[in-house]
């Protein structure tokens, strides 16, 4: 049987949290949507499909009160820890 990568993700999540840009999108998209969003004091944020919760951190580091929603629980844990 195959493995999903569904599968392969889980298994590797709860030791896996990111620390710095590594996916092409840290580097092209996501640094400008960051600029335009500006100062979020205050603010709460939404952020769907989280994964571990790095774009989270980045944005309560800018002020906002994150809510952190993903399909699977245990891609959460390393994010609760930040």
């Amino acid at each position: 049987m195959t493995e999903t990568t569904e599968h392969i993700y889980d298994r590797a999540a709860s030791s896996w949290a990111r620390t710095g840009p590594i996916l092409l999108s840290d580097h092209t998209a996501r640094p400008f949507v960051l600029e335009a969003a500006g100062c979020l004091d205050g603010l709460r944020v939404l952020d769907l499909g989280c994964g571990e919760g790095y774009v989270a951190r980045q944005l309560a580091a800018r002020g906002a009160g994150a809510i952190l929603a993903d399909r699977k629980s245990t891609r959460l844990n390393s994010s609760h820890a930040n």
